[in-house]
């Protein structure tokens, strides 16, 4: 009986060890999780004080003009999405009333580079020069109208006049 018992001390010792070590395994995981997110971050910050120290002044000449490209880039793709997005916004009528944009596909595009400036409207139910006019800070600051009540006029409750009934 002596035998059995031990037997069975050590079954549950080993059940209880191998519990032991898949929670110490877990826990290495998240260590080496957080770990790999610090050296990321690290790594990130590196980068970023090598870019802002240790470029030669013309290799940030070359590089400075190539960043502003990227961004400017960036910041027409997030606005075409939201210009997309919104019911405000109707590439068919704005191709139809402004030819020279190129089409419905060129739509936003030319809204967004050309069309607002010139007060061209993006659609039947948005006046541009009326956004422009009750909120003069949006066109000194060279946003495109309705990009900027979609992504920030609205939740900000800028003053807009929406046309009804096209």
């Amino acid at each position: 009986m002596r035998d059995t018992d031990q037997y069975q001390t050590d079954v549950d010792l080993q059940v209880m060890l191998r519990a032991e070590i898949l929670e110490l395994r877990s826990q290495l995981a998240r260590r080496d999780a957080e770990i790999a997110a610090l050296l990321q971050q690290s790594d990130a910050q590196a980068v970023q004080d090598i870019a802002e120290k240790e470029l030669s002044g013309s290799l940030k000449g070359w590089l400075r003009p190539r960043l502003q490209r990227f961004r400017h880039r960036l910041v027409l793709r997030r606005q075409v999405a939201a210009l997309s997005a919104s019911p405000l916004f109707d590439a068919d009528w704005y191709a139809g009333h402004y030819p020279e944009c190129g089409g419905p596909e060129k739509a936003a595009v030319h809204y967004l580079l050309k069309g607002a400036f010139a007060g061209h409207d993006p659609g039947p139910n948005f006046d541009t020069a009326a956004y422009y006019r009750a909120n003069p800070d949006v066109a000194a600051a060279g946003w495109p109208a309705l990009a900027h009540f979609v992504l920030h006029g609205e939740t900000e409750d800028r003053r807009v006049r929406l046309i009804s009934g096209g």
